[in-house]
């Protein structure tokens, strides 16, 4: 018979996001999984624009996958970098590739990996 390397099954467990509602940066939202939502976004064509999340989890070491959306017709928003902190990161988004500015609500979701 063959045996596997798998002696025992993993248990695949639903993890929650700490979910914040639209506002402006700074925004708080503390937990390992995240999705914040910033309003009065204003990108303009060509231009950059750093958001700031406060986490308590989060360290200067601390490796985070991001995803983002939210956009208006004819701008092209991506993230640019990220820099964690103590207590905070900060995610610089650039409507690099964009014709028109952005003002749409962007979506921040989040994973501190460490």
């Amino acid at each position: 018979p063959r045996t596997s390397h798998l002696r025992k099954r993993e248990q695949i467990v639903k993890v929650t996001p700490v979910v914040v509602t639209a506002g402006g940066s700074p925004q708080t939202c503390s937990g390992r999984h995240g999705h914040v939502i910033f309003s009065g976004v204003s990108i303009a064509a060509s231009a950059v624009q750093t958001f700031t999340i406060t986490n308590t989890i989060v360290t200067a070491g601390s490796h985070i996958m991001i995803s983002m959306y939210g956009a208006t017709t004819g701008s092209a928003p991506v993230i640019q970098s990220y820099t964690p902190g103590a207590g905070t990161f900060n995610v610089v988004v650039a409507n690099g590739a964009g014709l028109t500015t952005t003002t749409a609500n962007i979506t921040f979701v989040f994973w501190v990996l460490d």
